[in-house]
């Protein structure tokens, strides 16, 4: 069960009255969810381009330095020659570059969005069959 709630404070009351209930005690865990930072998708580096140059290049655009930013990996691009960065960001470094829409590499401007993986539902090959239920 997931609940949320306005602040501390409520919180707090929460799991008071769940670590006071014995059987709410045994069946139930306070867990709190991670900070996740935002992830973005550089669209058509080429594949020549150096890992540092592009990591220079993040860090000139989002004023933060190369410990903040996790480059995640890297996908084929539609083209041969290019290829697609997926970087995770300091949340001030990932809006800054929203803001723009783009990143500037070399005289070319690359196009940016946010990225999430696609859902297990639109994925068919991985969905379980109804006999694996």
């Amino acid at each position: 069960m997931a609940v949320d709630c306005e602040n501390e404070e409520e919180i707090q009351k929460l799991i008071d009255k769940i670590q006071k209930t014995d059987e709410l005690k045994e069946k139930m865990v306070h867990k709190e969810p991670k900070e996740r930072r935002p992830r973005c998708i550089i669209f058509n580096i080429s594949k020549g381009t150096a890992n540092q140059e592009v990591i220079n290049t993040f860090e000139l655009a989002t004023d933060s330095d190369r410990n903040s930013m996790e480059f995640l990996f890297k996908l084929e691009g539609q083209k041969e020659r290019y290829q697609l960065w997926v970087v995770k960001l300091p949340i001030p470094s990932f809006f800054t570059l929203e803001a723009a829409g783009k990143l500037v590499m070399n005289w070319s401007i690359k196009k940016l969005k946010n990225f999430s993986c696609p859902p297990l539902f639109f994925l068919t090959e991985l969905r379980a069959s109804p006999k694996e239920l």
